[in-house]
């Protein structure tokens, strides 16, 4: 990559809590991500005519202590060479259907790890070569997403100050991408309606109870789960677009001497789910009881994918935007 591009480093991110996983696949070498912890690889076997380069966009917002705190805010653009068929190892699993659960055990990751790090696969990166700033743009509102040098060499843009308080809930995003500096570069171009992210989410109940701020419930017991929307879901090419909602689970073993165990669920309705007691005394089975060494964490997690769009050389765009809150929990036989 060229040197000449006046491009700062990437910032310091908090350390993170909340449940980590996600863009889809492994990146190729040297494309900045590791293991994905969420979903199947998408591979995509259809190449250009002219560049074999795909557009990537990430936007996610992870609150955590029950919306007490940010642990992950970041909108982030990449252009990237096409890694091509891909296999994917150590997914999440998914429900078959709504209505359902899906467990999975896959070997642990550092508790302590943090956002940003060498294994965020969060991260989005590419290694090409672009304009310094492209923006993202709603209504009257436009966000400047900076480029950032990061390892390898390769370029995203991301925008600088992202916060809960601004970030572009339930709104639909155009791309403006301005020429670039190098002839090599990608060419300027425009997508409207590219991205729609949704509505701000609260999750409501199980809430903070005891002195650690962790709801407390039995493992042999049904667990309710309730959660709200704050806002509209957005607007896509006419039509309303309502996020995929997960529950999801994590059960951590802080030692790292055991796998980690997720449960993911999908609700059949808005705003509330019931695990059945079933699936939860499968995830904590012989970790009840140790919170020094266990430790659980429980999110609702909002997500919206686009499809179809492409760039002005054929590329299928890759955008995402998440949305999640939730916090810490404690499985105990002790309550009634």
């Amino acid at each position: 990559m060229s040197s000449t591009l006046p491009l700062r480093s990437p910032r310091p991110r908090p350390a993170a809590l909340a449940v980590v996983g996600l863009l889809g696949a492994l990146w190729g070498p040297g494309c900045g991500a590791a293991t994905d912890y969420n979903l199947k690889s998408t591979p995509d076997p259809s190449f250009g005519p002219d560049e074999e380069i795909d557009l990537t966009i990430d936007l996610a917002l992870q609150r955590n202590q029950w919306g007490a705190n940010t642990t992950r805010c970041q909108i982030q653009v990449a252009f990237r060479p096409n890694p091509g068929i891909v296999a994917a190892s150590n997914v999440v699993l998914y429900p078959e259907a709504p209505g359902l659960c899906a467990h999975s055990s896959l070997p642990p990751r550092d508790p302590e790890e943090g956002v940003g790090g060498e294994d965020d696969n969060w991260q989005v990166t590419g290694g090409v070569l672009g304009p310094e700033q492209v923006t993202l743009s709603s209504g009257p509102r436009t966000l400047s997403l900076d480029g950032v040098v990061v390892a390898n060499e390769a370029l995203r843009y991301e925008w600088a100050d992202c916060n809960a308080e601004d970030f572009p809930t339930s709104a639909t995003l155009d791309l403006h991408v301005p020429p670039s500096r190098s002839a090599d570069g990608v060419p300027d171009f425009d997508l409207d309606e590219l991205v729609a992210v949704g509505p701000l989410l609260d999750f409501e109940t199980p809430g903070p109870s005891d002195a650690t701020g962790a709801p407390q419930a039995r493992p042999d017991r049904d667990l309710l789960v309730t959660w709200t929307m704050s806002g509209e879901d957005p607007v896509l090419d006419g039509a309303v677009v309502h996020p995929r909602v997960l529950v999801k689970v994590l059960s951590q073993d802080m030692t790292g001497g055991e796998d980690d165990r997720w449960l993911v669920c999908e609700p059949t309705e808005e705003g509330v789910f019931d695990i059945p007691a079933a699936d939860i005394e499968e995830l904590t089975e012989g970790r009840v009881g140790d919170d020094a060494r266990f430790h659980t964490h429980i999110d609702v997690h909002s997500e919206i994918r686009g499809e179809g769009q492409e760039t002005p050389w054929g590329r299928v765009v890759l955008p995402r935007a998440h949305v999640s809150d939730g916090g810490p929990i404690t499985f105990t036989d002790s309550i009634q």
